[in-house]
């Protein structure tokens, strides 16, 4: 399942809702860069989110829409900005998430 995408539009301040990372391409991103149960859970725990809220790892897809629900819900502290932060920072080149290092 690929979502709505426009990378040409400008960061908007943070948090992000999910239709925001949605429409940004973040969530694509995401699915993109951390594909796997391992690094998205990684990615995700290095940033503060709650093991005990991960979704089970079925598909991607599904399992980056769960977590970005949660995250846009308050589940980690200061919301997407940590992961997005932590995203730049190991994909430094994607032009998805380069506005928020």
């Amino acid at each position: 399942m690929r979502y709505a995408n426009s990378t040409t539009l400008p960061p908007t301040p943070l948090p992000l809702t999910l239709s925001e990372l949605i429409a940004r391409g973040l969530l694509n991103a995401l699915i993109v860069a951390y594909p796997d149960q391992v690094s998205a859970t990684m990615l995700l725990l290095s940033v503060g989110f709650p093991p005990h809220m991960l979704p089970p790892f079925a598909a991607p897809q599904a399992f980056w829409l769960e977590v970005c629900q949660k995250i846009s819900r308050g589940a980690t502290p200061g919301a997407s900005e940590p992961l997005l932060a932590r995203a730049a920072m190991d994909y430094p080149k994607s032009p998805q998430f380069a506005p928020y290092k």
